[in-house]
């Protein structure tokens, strides 16, 4: 895994549009497509048998199809 702070020219130019400011963002895989498209994959910590399955073979098409996936890194309590 790598740290990309804001200053970095391979900083996605999208982000750095959102606000809240987002200063630095890790990265793993390809940096080298970070500015093609993706998709965030929001899961659940209480997620059923069937939403799992369902997870798998929505995430196995995105990625057939050279989309990125993306992650929040969701904060734990």
């Amino acid at each position: 895994m790598e740290i990309i702070e804001r200053d970095n020219k391979l900083f996605p130019e999208k982000l750095k549009e959102i606000k809240p400011i987002i200063n630095q963002i890790y990265v793993e895989g390809r940096i080298e497509n970070l500015n093609k498209l993706g998709v965030a994959v929001i899961g659940s910590r209480n997620s059923s048998i069937i939403g799992e399955k369902t997870t798998c073979q929505f995430v196995k098409k995105i990625v057939q199809n050279d989309i990125n996936i993306i992650s929040g890194l969701a904060m734990r309590n």
